[in-house]
This record gives structure tokens, C-alpha cells and sequence, in this order.
């Protein structure tokens, strides 16, 4: 039975990504304002969608740095990220990306609070050695 390898064009029955390329869209997701908004929605959105992508990389290479797995808190402490921010909701949309997975594992949180250990995934290793061959090659003159 062939299973084919990590990087084949499948469906993931959990995110609905089909391949390691839908995953690395994903950093780039933009936030959206409706057409009805006003036009400050739109310039809101946009420099959310920067901040967003930012967030995401810098999160995802945090879990690079450590491949045992960090909590969302660790990871954004790793990654220069202040507590205050939407990290939580950053790692999410890169655990729905197939680019961490949970590693079933619990620490407690600065809170006291268990939170779950993620860990980034061979797709997300796949995705930041890409990103950093394509900025390797746009700053080559």
C-alpha cells in the first residue's frame, strides 16, 4: 500500500487543506472588510492582515526554536510578542493551517492555568525553510 509522503497533494480530514502550499497561503491570510464599511474598515483591515502575518511567522519560528513543543504564552515570550496581543489567536489559525499540531502534552501558564503544547509540524518546517529561500533570494542583487 502506497501512503504517499507528507508534502502529496491531500485533503486533511481536520483544517480542509489540500496541500503544504495551502498551508503557507495561510500566514498570508488577509483580514477582509465588507463593502458596505466605511473606507477606514479597509485601512483598519490592511494593516491588521501585516501585523497578523507578522505575528505568525515570528510565532511559527519561535516553534522552530524549540520543536519540543512551547504553550502559546511561551512561544509569543520566545518570539518577542507581547502577552497583550491576539498570539493565542495566531497559534490557532497555525494549528487549522496543519503548521502546529497539539502534542497532547499540559504545562500551567503564568496564570495557573493548564494550556496546551504545541509543536510545530514538518509542514510548518517546510514553510519557514521556503519563506526564508525566497527572502534569501530577493535580497540577492
Amino acid at each position: 500500500m502506497n501512503e504517499g509522503t507528507l508534502f502529496d497533494t491531500h485533503r486533511c480530514p481536520n483544517c480542509g487543506f489540500e496541500s503544504i502550499r495551502d498551508s503557507e497561503r495561510s500566514l498570508d491570510r488577509d483580514a477582509k472588510a465588507r463593502s458596505s464599511d466605511p473606507d477606514t474598515s479597509g485601512i483598519a483591515a490592511r494593516m491588521v492582515s501585516a501585523k497578523a502575518r507578522t505575528m505568525r511567522v515570528r510565532l511559527l519560528e519561535a516553534h522552530a526554536r524549540y520543536p519540543q513543543g512551547l504553550t502559546d504564552e511561551e512561544a509569543a515570550e520566545v518570539a518577542g510578542i507581547s502577552l497583550q496581543s491576539e498570539y493565542a489567536t495566531r497559534c490557532s489559525e497555525l494549528m487549522r493551517a496543519a503548521l502546529l499540531i497539539d502534542t497532547m502534552q499540559r504545562r500551567v501558564s503564568s496564570t495557573g492555568t493548564p494550556r496546551l503544547v504545541r509543536a510545530i509540524t514538518p509542514a510548518g518546517m517546510e514553510v519557514l525553510r521556503r519563506r526564508e529561500g525566497s527572502d534569501e533570494t530577493a535580497s540577492t542583487p
